[in-house]
């Protein structure tokens, strides 16, 4: 799969050095860039002030959320590539040739980027329209949701989220 400019890339990395699938975006209908300032606020009552009279202290650290939401449909190549290790799909996916269209596109989405385990970790490119990275984040797949319309019955409109930052390990 050879990238188009202004391409939004997901990567799966495992950890160890394995395999990595990178699945490219490129018909993408919004994306969204979200940095939250947790603020702690406490109004004083009784102030003469009122909000002005209020202590805002920042208590946490920074978020960032990405959510970008696109259609999967029938394309022309893979939209899949996959390095550094050998990749197993299972039949029901298709090949790594052969996602392709809408549906395997869906399965290996489904398969492949939602986070099981935390062997895996996960990156979001964002490209300009000379193929540039503007923006490379490592964080966690939160939530990716599929849904079909009836007026366009062919195609999936996919929304995926996901959160920056590093993955913990899990202890207990």
């Amino acid at each position: 799969m050879t990238s188009t400019t202004n391409d939004i890339l997901l990567q799966r990395v495992e950890k160890s050095g394995g395999a990595t699938i990178t699945f490219h975006i490129n018909n993408i209908i919004s994306i969204n860039i979200e940095v939250g300032v947790p603020i702690f606020r406490v109004s004083i009552p009784q102030e003469d002030g009122g909000a002005d009279s209020a202590i805002v202290e920042k208590i946490d650290g920074n978020t960032e959320t990405i959510t970008v939401s696109w259609i999967l449909r029938d394309e022309p190549a893979s939209m899949v590539e996959e390095s550094g290790g050998i990749l197993r799909i299972p039949e029901t996916v298709g090949t790594l040739t052969t996602i392709d269209t809408a549906d395997n596109q869906l399965k290996c989405l489904e398969e492949y980027f939602q986070s099981k385990t935390l062997d895996y970790y996960y990156k979001c490119f964002i490209r300009d329209e000379n193929g540039n990275n503007i923006l490379e984040k490592a964080g966690e797949m939160s939530d990716i949701t599929f849904s079909k319309d009836i007026s366009t019955p062919v195609t999936w409109t996919a929304t995926a989220k996901f959160f920056v930052g590093t993955t913990a390990p899990a202890t207990g």
